[in-house]
């Protein structure tokens, strides 16, 4: 019987290494359809989620990528790039005000990450000139940025 454990967890850290070998070569969908399976498994498993939202983000399923990214963040809280990359999506949909919290939650727990207080730069300059925000959320609409996967 322990063999056998020992030889299913084998094979599940054999796929998870294969899904994160996807995804680094751009194979984007063939990662996802290996991410599914291991949270099929295991809901909880946190590489496997975050690796997932990346994923996700990549095919532009921001929405889908941030429920990932909200409950690996409930596993590493103290994660910032969690919180950029739930906020980098939310951005991509223009829910600027969460995407502002997420990404100042990520510049506070990694200061010396430029990137972070770049991007928070950016929201802000999208969060004073409404009429932009508009015309660029129709446009994440029009260009399907805000779809689901079913």
């Amino acid at each position: 019987v322990r063999s056998i454990e020992r030889q299913i967890e084998r094979e599940k850290r054999e796929l998870l290494i294969k899904a994160i070998e996807n995804y680094k070569s751009g194979k984007l969908q063939d990662a996802l359809n290996d991410l599914d399976i291991i949270l099929s498994q295991n809901k909880f498993n946190v590489s496997g989620l975050i690796y997932r939202g990346m994923t996700l983000q990549k095919l532009e399923y921001h929405t889908n990528a941030i429920s990932d990214f909200d409950n690996a963040i409930k596993w590493k809280p103290n994660e910032a790039n969690l919180y950029f990359l739930r906020g980098s999506s939310k951005l991509q949909i223009y829910d600027l005000i969460s995407a502002r919290l997420d990404i100042e939650r990520a510049a506070k727990l990694s200061p010396d990450v430029l990137e972070y207080s770049s991007n928070l730069q950016i929201v802000d300059i999208l969060l004073n000139e409404p009429e932009l925000q508009a015309e660029m959320k129709q446009d994440a609409f029009n260009r399907g940025m805000m779809k689901t996967r079913v």
